[in-house]
């Protein structure tokens, strides 16, 4: 594609206080004035325990069945572009890890740090999040059964511990701290209760310091750090004591470390019936879809038309399928985005909704438009040998005075400048796929045809 749009968000952000955000500057060690609760731990029995027992075959099995979840669960994040960096962690130290993943692309627009856990033979989604915004982190402390989630917006903190608990995040306290604008000073909130500054910081000490230390599943690593409760003239914050940057696994240097686990590995062969072949591999995708929709939480989806906003993730998912090249295969369609077979796998086209088609020239266009037909930013493509070729871009400048000028642009660099009625005027007809929008019922009977 010829360019890229981006959201550009401009906002006066007062310096954060409270919890943690990785939003404020890295704090040092701490010096004199400050509390440091680094060895508090030190009592085991007051901190939770693996409650998994059993022979050393009842241990070899467990991991086994860990590691072919945990397979799979890989490969689909990385075949459909959600994930490409992977570390198993002990959050809760019951002898089955955790599946920490991450996209190493920092972005605004979509989660990219995933926490994953099992249950009941099941693989969970625990929490997901877009890192590197508004201060948001996923952090556990290892074995010890707590996950932490930490926000900041405006000065203003929205932190929230929990434990894991039936394959499920559990809350164990909610810290907020809102920046009251108007007086230049600070609200504490403890579990959704107005309380003192001291008692806040009173229940940091006690109930989040002694876990010391948190790791962050972030897009770029896996950071430690430690807090301690920093004690000035000025006011009393949360410090952060940067401890280590440690590197996730790649796909392929995680996939081979879960085979060397004992991951069983089922070897689909090829059927002759290419609709089998190709419902077989959406029935995957559908799968992977649902289990990610189970999360009882919000998160950071595109919207259709490149704006981030956030959706409740119990919505229902749309469904169609439509044969844009004419090989007899349908290519299908969730939300929008556009998913390709692609041997035993699919290819993934995310992001601005792909919404005219043209039937007899067999182009499909991808539409940045916010304000349907005020708005012109078209890109043009063919599909061949299962890629998306881009054919041109139809896209309008500002100029002075915010006059738009419109130009179709092709891949070799040439520009033609055109009209607006030109511009709509290239447009084919509505995308209509067939069937659409399907349920995920309805998808179901579909692939079953």
């Amino acid at each position: 594609m010829t360019k890229s749009k981006r959201i550009v968000l401009n906002m006066f952000l007062i310096p954060c206080v409270g919890i943690l955000c990785a939003c404020g500057s890295e704090k040092s060690i701490p010096q004199e004035g400050q509390e440091y609760l680094q060895d508090t731990t030190s009592d085991q029995d007051a901190l939770p325990e693996g409650d998994i027992q059993g022979t050393s075959e009842d241990i070899v099995d467990a991991e086994t069945e860990y590691a072919t979840e945990y397979y799979n669960l890989v490969e689909e994040l990385y075949m459909c572009g959600k994930a490409d960096s992977f570390a198993l962690v002990d959050v809760n130290g019951d002898e089955i890890p955790e599946l920490a993943a991450s996209e190493s692309t920092e972005t605004y627009y979509y989660d990219n740090a995933y926490l994953y856990t099992i249950f009941d033979e099941n693989v969970k989604l625990l929490i997901s999040v877009v890192t590197g915004i508004d201060g948001i982190h996923i952090y556990y402390s290892e074995s010890n059964n707590k996950v932490y989630y930490t926000s900041c917006f405006s000065g203003s903190e929205n932190n929230v511990l929990y434990r894991i608990e039936e394959g499920e995040l559990k809350t164990e306290k909610k810290y907020d701290t809102l920046y009251d604008f108007e007086n230049d000073s600070y609200i504490y909130m403890l579990d959704e209760n107005e309380v003192s500054e001291e008692d806040y910081y009173e229940s940091v000490k006690a109930d989040l310091i002694p876990y010391n230390s948190y790791t962050s599943i972030d897009y770029d690593g896996l950071n430690s750090l430690s807090y301690y409760i920093d004690r000035q003239e000025y006011g009393t914050f949360t410090g952060i004591k940067q401890e280590k940057i440690e590197t996730y696994k790649n796909y392929n240097e995680m996939i081979t470390y879960l085979k060397e686990l004992g991951a069983r590995i089922e070897e689909e062969e090829a059927s002759s019936d290419e609709d089998e072949d190709y419902h077989r591999i959406y029935k995957r995708l559908l799968e992977h879809f649902m289990r990610e929709s189970s999360y009882d939480d919000y998160r950071y989806v595109l919207d259709g038309v490149g704006d981030a906003v956030v959706y409740d993730d119990r919505r229902d998912f749309e469904f169609a399928f439509k044969d844009i090249n004419g090989d007899g295969i349908d290519e299908m369609f969730i939300d929008n985005h556009l998913f390709i077979p692609d041997e035993d796998w699919y290819k993934a086209y995310l992001g601005p909704m792909f919404c005219f088609y043209d039937e007899e020239d067999q182009i499909i266009v991808q539409t940045y438009s916010m304000n349907g037909y005020d708005d012109i930013s078209d890109t043009y493509y063919k599909l061949e040998n299962g890629e998306l070729i881009e054919v041109k871009e139809v896209m309008e400048r500002y100029v002075e005075d915010y006059n738009p000028e419109y130009y179709c642009i092709y891949p070799d660099g040439r520009e033609e400048q055109i009209s607006l009625g030109q511009a709509l005027a290239m447009r084919p007809p509505f995308l209509e796929a067939d069937y659409y929008p399907l349920t995920e019922e309805g998808v179901r009977e579909y692939l079953e045809d």
